[in-house]
């Protein structure tokens, strides 16, 4: 008469906590990835909303024949809003350079002309890789 086992062996468990081991270190690594490029995203959209505030600011200005020494505390004030207190996703500014956090990882912007009394120019250096993939400068192959 054949007898019938009612539990796992050892060895059974320890496979199957071996692979689904294996299978989570995959799946981390994929939210990880995701998790960054969401938070790319968000930032990338705060800092396009920013720059186009300082258009907006400049351009009424201009319209207004305001003096350029009377817009650079207020595109100042504009740059301080996209101070994040999210330690792992968020900007802080400190003139003249604008950081992003991406994770572990940073970008530094520079904005030009530094004094701001003209519509500033921010920008990164395209030869990091964060940088590139901020603004999609990568080339899925």
């Amino acid at each position: 008469m054949p007898s019938f086992r009612h539990a796992f062996s050892a060895l059974e468990l320890i496979l199957v906590i071996v692979i689904v081991g294996i299978l989570s270190v995959g799946a981390l690594r994929v939210v990880q990835f995701q998790t960054q490029k969401m938070c790319l995203q968000n930032l990338r959209t705060k800092l396009f909303v920013v720059q186009e505030r300082l258009h907006t600011l400049y351009l009424r200005a201009f319209l207004d024949s305001l003096p350029p020494q009377s817009l650079p505390p207020q595109a100042g004030a504009i740059l301080d809003s996209l101070h994040m207190s999210n330690s792992s996703c968020g900007f802080s500014y400190t003139h003249p350079m604008l950081y992003a956090r991406v994770g572990k990882e940073s970008i530094a912007f520079s904005i030009e002309p530094q004094d701001l009394t003209q519509n500033p120019k921010i920008s990164c250096h395209y030869g990091t890789p964060l940088c590139k993939e901020f603004f999609n400068r990568i080339l899925d192959k």
